[in-house]
C-alpha cells in the first residue's frame, strides 16, 4: 500500500470533517461538548478508515504500521499497550482524529 495515498486520504478525510464540523458547531459547542463531538469525530473517522481498507484491499506494511503506532502515541494520553494492540482501522482512524484536531486548531479552536 502506497504510504503517499494514505497520506493524502487522512488529509483529505481530515479536511472534510473539520469543514462539516466547522460548519455544525461555533466554538462555544467545542467546548461546551467536547466529548460528544470528540466521540463524533472518531466514530466518522472509523467509518472513513473501514472504507478505505475495504476498497484497498490490503492493510498497512509494518513499517507504516509502527510509524502509526508512534504518531498515536505521542499525540494522545493512551496506554502504549492499547496502541500496540490496535488494528489498522483503528490506527487510521486515530490519525484522521489527530488532523481533525490539527486542523481545528489552525482556526483557533481547541476541544481536546
Amino acid at each position: 500500500m502506497n504510504k503517499e495515498n494514505i497520506e493524502k486520504f487522512i488529509c483529505n478525510k481530515g479536511e472534510l470533517i473539520t469543514k462539516i464540523l466547522l460548519s455544525s458547531y461555533d466554538s462555544a459547542d467545542f467546548e461546551i461538548n467536547s466529548e460528544s463531538i470528540e466521540k463524533e469525530v472518531f466514530d466518522v473517522s472509523l467509518s472513513y478508515a473501514r472504507i478505505f481498507f475495504f476498497e484497498a484491499g490490503s492493510f498497512l506494511d509494518e513499517e507504516s504500521r509502527d510509524e502509526y503506532k508512534s504518531h498515536v502515541l505521542a499525540r494522545f494520553n493512551v496506554e502504549k499497550k492499547k496502541v500496540l494492540k490496535m488494528n489498522d482501522i483503528n490506527l487510521l482512524a486515530h490519525c484522521i482524529k489527530v488532523e481533525v484536531i490539527d486542523r481545528l486548531d489552525d482556526q483557533d479552536i481547541l476541544f481536546l
